[in-house]
């Protein structure tokens, strides 16, 4: 009887550690989980505050610039600041004079570090200004030249954008006289752009170029399309196309 005693005792200490076991596990779950939420709050402050730090950081050094006379330095400054405050900013639309004044100034900051080696050429026609398209439709294939198609070693770069109106459709033209694509390579990245096909991961350049078209076959549903052609210089014109109000 004694023995049956000391086994039950046994087996009920046993249930107490398995018990006490579990209890510390999830206290010590529920300790981590409530120190990763306390440090993604921090984080999510310090996105917060940052950017507010850093705009009136740019703007004070753009004004000393300009008591200092040196207007160059406080136009390069006002530059940056504007794409930093836009790419922080959470709205998901924007204008199309709005987004092309951002790729003016994301070129201008490229040309101020390379004098003399990058010119370019933006024109939006007045009918098509005030047409609303999702953010970040023609910067990151402004982006795209100067990550893959430049060539810094020469003093005779140049890429032009141009925003205009056809019927019911509008064109974006983004030519540039780069290295450009293979033909292949170019038939490649359109058969992808038609269709849903998912990219190799290595393909970098692809990579951006579907994340435009994504976005515009989601904004403009009805019709849209996006193509590369080659430029007569030997560079590149990728042409968007979609029906705009």
């Amino acid at each position: 009887m004694k023995r049956v005693k000391k086994n039950e005792l046994k087996d009920i200490a046993a249930g107490i550690n398995h018990m006490l076991d579990d209890i510390n596990q999830q206290v010590k779950a529920i300790y981590v989980l409530e120190i990763n939420q306390k440090e993604a709050e921090l984080r999510a402050l310090q996105s917060q505050i940052n950017p507010h730090f850093l705009y009136n950081t740019l703007e004070y050094i753009r004004m000393y610039a300009l008591s200092e006379g040196v207007d160059e330095l406080a136009d390069v400054v006002y530059a940056f600041a504007s794409l930093l405050r836009n790419n922080t900013m959470q709205e998901k639309h924007i204008t199309l004079q709005q987004e092309m004044a951002f790729c003016e100034k994301y070129v201008y900051l490229y040309q101020m570090r390379y004098p003399d080696r990058v010119a370019y050429h933006f024109t939006i026609a007045e009918d098509v200004t005030d047409v609303i398209i999702p953010k970040f439709l023609v910067q990151p294939l402004v982006e795209n030249y100067f990550v893959h198609g430049i060539d810094f070693t020469r003093i005779d770069n140049a890429m032009s954008v141009k925003v205009y109106r056809k019927a019911e459709r509008i064109f974006i033209d983004v030519i540039d006289n780069g290295r450009g694509v293979s033909e292949a390579e170019r038939h490649d990245i359109n058969h992808l752009l038609a269709s849903k096909t998912k990219i190799n991961k290595n393909a970098e350049r692809s990579i951006g170029l579907m994340n435009v078209n994504n976005r515009l076959k989601l904004y403009y549903p009805t019709f849209s399309r996006m193509v590369l052609l080659q430029h007569q210089s030997g560079g590149l014109h990728v042409q968007l196309t979609f029906e705009g109000g």
